[in-house]
Parts: C-alpha cells; structure tokens; sequence
C-alpha cells in the first residue's frame, strides 16, 4: 500500500498535466513578481488610488487568492523536485548496479580463459570448455539476484530466478535451472498449460518482469497481475 502511495504521488507531482503547467518555468517567475508588485501597490497607493480605495474588499479578495496561489506553485515545486532527486539517485543506483553485474561476469570470462587455455586439447570441445555455460548462467543468476535485492530492496528469501526448458509439440516442460532448490516451485508443466507468465513469454516472445516479496510489488507489463 506504501509504495502505491509513493508511486502514485510521483505520477501526480511529475506527469500528470496539472504539474507539468504548474511547473512551467514562466508560470512560477510571473506569479511570485506580480504578486509582489501587487501587494506593493496595496500596501503604498492604497490611500491614494480612487479604483483600490473604494475596491477594498475585492483587491483583498485578489492579493490572497495570487498568494494563496503563488504558495500552492513553490510548495507544489518543491515536493516535485524531491521526487525528481530521489528518482535520479534510483537511476544512479540501477547503472552502478548493471555495470556491476556486467564487470563481474566479464572478469569472470577473463580469469577462466586464461586458466582454460593453457591446458585444452585440440579435440577438446573449446567452446564448452572456456564458456562453461553451466557456470555462466549461475554467475550471472548471482550477480542478477545481487542486483535486484539491492535495488528494489527485496529479501533475497523471497526471490527466486529459474528458466524453464521443453518441448512444446509433446508438452513437456522442465526446470532447467534454479537459483534456489529449495524453494517450492509451480510446476512448469501447470505454468505453460495455462494462462502465466512464462505461457505469455514463450508466445510472444516479449520479456516480463515481476518482482512480488509481501506487499512490495514491482510490475513492468500489465498483461498479467500474477504468476
């Protein structure tokens, strides 16, 4: 419920059509001068002018509905620039983190070919021997789950990655890696018969991540709301 709360506070301070017009750079210079210089002249001819004199009550009424209105822009300003610092040192965080992941797979991929290339044969599959997809596909589930608890702030109890294999003609499937076996797990077969996410990946072929720990939840395709 927070994080909706958040979510939908960041849409309304920063995209909605009210805030982008608030926060023209124009709109927010003009209404604090005019303001002033109403007040200026309130305060100074006010005595003086016939049209304030005997106007009062309506110049009133004007002056506190530009201040009222001036203060609403500031603030409004204010609480959306918040948002934005905040957002910009998220995006900071996921590039620190990306450039992570690949900078660790990468020195990986360096320290095993040079320890495998002095020693293969020259029938030796070469390939499967420097690659060592097995392997690469951990480091890089290790280095993921590292990435995604840390920006999303997820308990790495609650996550777990897996690829799913099969053959769709004869309808089996499998599990072809998991990051966690201990976590219970849908079967894969349950998954790709009916309507999931993995069935919609497959299809369409189009890529779909879901991050749900307690009431967090992180959905960046609306197609589905569960797994």
């Amino acid at each position: 419920m927070y994080l909706k709360i958040k979510r939908y506070a960041y849409l309304f301070f920063n995209k909605w059509w009210f805030a982008k017009l608030v926060k023209l750079p124009i709109l927010t210079f003009i209404l604090p001068v005019l303001t002033s210089f109403y007040y200026a002249a309130l305060d100074i001819f006010g005595d003086d002018w016939v049209w304030i004199k005997d106007h009062r009550e309506i110049h009133e009424t004007i002056f506190t509905l530009l201040f009222v209105a001036t203060m609403f822009v500031v603030l409004f300003r204010a609480i959306a620039e918040q948002y934005s610092i905040r957002l910009n040192k998220q995006k900071e965080e996921v590039s620190r983190n990306l450039l992570k992941i690949f900078n660790s797979l990468v020195t990986k991929k360096k320290r095993r070919f040079f320890e495998e290339a002095a020693n293969i044969r020259p029938s030796a599959d070469c390939f499967k021997r420097v690659t060592k997809p097995d392997e690469q596909l951990k480091a890089i589930f290790d280095s993921t789950i590292d990435a995604i608890t840390t920006i999303f702030n997820v308990n790495p109890a609650n996550l777990t990655l897996t690829i799913i294999e099969g053959n769709n003609e004869e309808n089996k499937w499998w599990y072809a890696l998991q990051s966690d076996h201990q976590t219970r797990l849908t079967s894969p077969k349950k998954l790709m018969e009916n309507v999931s996410t993995a069935r919609y990946c497959f299809d369409l072929g189009q890529s779909l991540f879901i991050v749900t720990a307690l009431q967090k939840s992180y959905v960046l395709d609306e197609y589905h709301k569960t797994i």
